[in-house]
């Protein structure tokens, strides 16, 4: 006969953790670091899910930040010492450039960064789809449980309510809104002025929809598929060049961005010479909003280029901080409470499971007296004994463990002894 058994594990709560680096605690050359595709960051989560089986994982992977967010009922990685064995930082890169927070504090940097709280840029909101496709990706590796589930689509749930509720969605700004609207700062003419975009992606096509908005004489739109890079010049009525291609056309373009994810420099000291002597000299305004960067640093010594990157973008631009800041004070009271539910609901994970647990028990042995039942109704045997004889191994399958376990209790242990007799007496008023 077996009987009812639990690991005593089900009886803790999960601890929930966000581990990282971002604009606040490191700088562009660490956040290089860290850089991942979406392609490294499923080969990182297959990687963790072998080295942490029992941990539910996801990965955020931005320009701006690099986070991990971890769920487990046991013993949390330590997210910094595995990054230091497989080589991506160094011990005191880990120690002096992230930061970790646990439980409530996890829950609520979550809801921060999913509402762009937490953001370079106050408010912006690309960080939320960025958000999702992490969340995507955490569920096609298999690394998102129960608790990760919920706590995600909690946060994206927070991030619509707070949009919708405050003044945090008003006059919604990005890193590319950012970028481009630097160029104001050089250029009054934008009609009269030419621009070259370095990649095709998300980030690439917001500067191009930018752009196209200010009128720009030409848009030229550079990428590895030249394929895609058609497609948004079509869209915003550029030109479509390969990356090879680049160097035919660096002279044209007064503005240049770089929003593409390459583990190469594209731009260097050399290309910017050779485009500003075609130019006589007229200078050009390079905005780097990769990460990791494909623009050179050498370039700043050029007299007539101009570069700026990510981490440049806070101090140049201000759009409505005042009115983003009074609804982030707004939001930040809504992300409290949201968090103490979700923690509350994660506190009561360890009851939720032993109840299911012992439903499911239940069920096991439910369904064995019943095969049982049916062999011997098929043998002719009277149905009346066997529901009687079945009824009475069931009452004993059921009561077994609790019994053996009232034994167990030492008879100084008063409270138990009154916790089960009360359990069992509600039991018989509830019939």
């Amino acid at each position: 006969m077996s009987h009812f058994a639990l690991p005593t594990a089900v009886f803790e709560a999960p601890h929930i953790a966000s581990f990282g680096l971002n604009h606040q605690t490191a700088n562009m050359a660490v956040r290089e670091q860290l850089a991942f595709s979406p392609q490294q960051a499923a080969e990182i989560l297959a990687q963790m899910r072998h080295d942490f089986p029992q941990t539910e994982i996801a990965l955020l992977a931005t320009c701006n930040r690099t986070e991990w967010y971890l769920c487990s009922s046991e013993h949390l990685p330590n997210i910094g010492q595995w990054l230091t064995s497989q080589g991506y930082l160094q011990t005191e890169q880990v120690q002096s450039n992230t930061f970790y927070y646990q439980d409530r504090h996890a829950v609520r940097h979550l809801y921060r960064v999913a509402c762009g709280l937490d953001s370079l840029i106050l408010g912006e909101p690309q960080i939320l789809g960025q958000l999702k496709s992490a969340y995507r990706l955490a569920k096609a590796q298999g690394t998102l449980g129960s608790a990760l589930e919920r706590l995600f689509q909690q946060s994206f749930a927070v991030a619509k309510q707070i949009r919708h509720s405050t003044a945090i969605g008003e006059n919604p700004v990005s890193v590319a809104y950012a970028g481009v609207k630097l160029t104001h700062q050089f250029f009054d003419d934008h009609p009269q002025r030419c621009a070259l975009i370095i990649g095709a992606g998300e980030t690439g096509q917001l500067v191009a929809r930018y752009l196209r908005d200010l009128n720009l004489k030409r848009i030229i739109i550079a990428n590895r598929s030249l394929n895609n890079a058609q497609t948004l010049a079509e869209e915003v009525g550029g030109y479509a060049i390969s990356l090879a291609q680049i160097s035919e056309h660096l002279h044209e373009a007064d503005m240049i961005f770089g929003a593409a994810q390459m583990d190469e420099l594209i731009l260097n000291n050399a290309h910017l010479q050779q485009s500003l002597k075609k130019r006589r000299h007229a200078f050009q305004v390079l905005v780097d909003l990769s990460l990791p960067r494909i623009f050179d640093n050498d370039i700043e010594q050029l007299e007539n280029a101009f570069l700026y990157g990510i981490d440049d973008l806070e101090q140049i631009i201000d759009v409505n901080r005042e009115n983003r800041q009074k609804a982030a004070r707004q939001a930040e009271v809504m992300i409290n409470l949201h968090s103490d539910d979700f923690i509350g609901w994660l506190n009561s994970k360890p009851q939720q499971l032993l109840i299911r647990q012992i439903r499911q028990q239940a069920d096991v042995y439910r369904q064995e007296l019943l095969g049982e039942a049916y062999r011997r109704l098929a043998l002719g045997e009277d149905p009346a004994l066997i529901i009687e004889q079945m009824s009475y191994k069931l009452t004993n399958k059921l009561l077994h463990s609790p019994s053996a376990m009232i034994h167990a209790i030492p008879p100084n242990h008063k409270e138990w002894l009154a916790i089960m007799a009360d359990t069992f007496d509600k039991e018989r008023n509830n019939h």
